[in-house]
């Protein structure tokens, strides 16, 4: 079991590491970067120890390494400012610590499932039906949905479940 000073470390990193993500995704959008779906951009990261399963998603075990990243492969997030929002907001309310979204780096946890094609499921959580409003009262508090889950109270509010719902519910 890891010790405190190596979850603060672990804490310390993953808070680095998504404000240098959101800055980043931010200034590739401000450029207007990512407006031809034909081109790939690189993005570089330096991330704490991952998983194999988290190297399989082009991402580094330690040190740095450009990831290409084509806009085709992220379900045409580019196409519209809620969508990058949304991506925006994924990553810095830590949903990619836990998540795994196919396309979005940064989004490269283990703890929760994978939400690549979550707008294709039938439910979530395996508790609801899959459709917004449920979606929504999941985001606002899923430990009131289903106690014990592992997912967190994250303290959104309503204009952010808005916006995350509406994306995570494109993702088929």
């Amino acid at each position: 079991m890891p010790n405190r000073i190596e979850i603060q470390i672990f804490i310390a990193s993953t808070v680095g590491i998504t404000i240098v993500f959101v800055l980043a995704v931010l200034w590739i959008f401000e450029e207007g970067r990512m407006s031809d779906a034909s081109h790939k951009y690189r993005a570089y990261a330096s991330l704490p120890t991952q998983s194999p399963q988290a190297m399989d998603l082009g991402v580094l075990v330690s040190g740095s390494k450009v990831v290409e990243v084509s806009t085709n492969d992220v379900a045409e997030l580019s196409t519209n400012d809620e969508s990058q929002k949304a991506v925006a907001l994924f990553i810095e309310k830590g949903c990619g610590g836990c998540h795994v979204v196919s396309g979005v780096a940064g989004a490269v946890g283990e703890t929760g499932p994978n939400l690549t094609g979550l707008g294709g499921r039938s439910q979530i959580a395996d508790s609801l039906e899959m459709n917004g409003d449920n979606l929504r009262e999941w985001l606002l508090d899923p430990p009131s949905v289903k106690p014990g889950t592992l997912m967190p109270n994250l303290g959104l509010s309503e204009d952010e479940v808005t916006v995350l719902s509406n994306w995570l519910l494109t993702l088929k």
